[in-house]
């Protein structure tokens, strides 16, 4: 069963990668002409608190490209549906809306095997979260950092983008997708989670 679901997310994932190259093709471009990174899985594949090739190391894994990764697209994808809706190209927005109802199925497979295998080797899935959350997003941060003062003035610029009005003049945020997440078994606490990472303003409901 375990297998057969991880097949299927697989799938699922090639599938999405088919559905953007044919896309960006249509649209008038390469593929190869786009810059490639793999930092997501590189470092999500291994990390310094665990040995290498033990089910700790598979369950952080787990844990980072399901239920923390995916899990954001679930909060995410809304903002960028909307905007491709407002402001084109509309394919791509039905593209999104597609993959949209992927992501549930994946984030609820990340959370129901990595609960399994957290209460076959005695660990909370919580704590375990946090931590590979925090180690992961960690190193990002530190190479980010260096490549800011590497170049202070190139950073000043990009900040200045970053923090500038969106150019298009909309007004779309992301927010924790409670209701969206729970359909794929998070709990609440497992929500006032990610709440706590701040990747989403918090509405005036949740601030209270």
């Amino acid at each position: 069963s375990n297998h057969v679901s991880l097949a299927s997310h697989v799938a699922d994932e090639a599938r999405h990668a088919a559905i953007f190259r044919r896309l960006l093709v249509e649209h008038g471009f390469s593929e190869a002409e786009a810059p490639q990174h793999g930092a997501n899985y590189e470092y999500a594949y291994a990390f310094p608190e665990c040995e290498p090739g033990s089910k700790h190391e598979l369950i952080w894994r787990l844990l980072i490209m399901c239920t923390v990764l995916e899990a954001l697209a679930i909060d995410k994808l809304p903002v960028e549906i909307a905007t491709r809706d407002a402001v084109g190209p509309a394919d791509f927005a039905r593209a999104l809306d597609y993959i949209a109802a992927d992501e549930l199925f994946h984030t609820e497979n990340g959370l129901r095997l990595t609960r399994q295998l957290c209460a076959k080797y005695d660990l909370d899935p919580m704590l375990e979260r946090e931590l590979a959350h925090g180690r992961f997003f960690g190193r990002q941060r530190k190479i980010r950092a260096e490549y800011l003062a590497a170049d202070p003035e190139r950073a000043a610029r990009e900040i200045a983008i970053l923090e500038a009005p969106d150019p298009d003049g909309l007004t779309f945020e992301s927010r924790t997708e409670v209701e969206l997440r729970r359909r794929a078994s998070f709990t609440d606490a497992e929500c006032e989670q990610v709440n706590r990472w701040g990747y989403n303003p918090l509405s005036l409901q949740q601030a209270e």
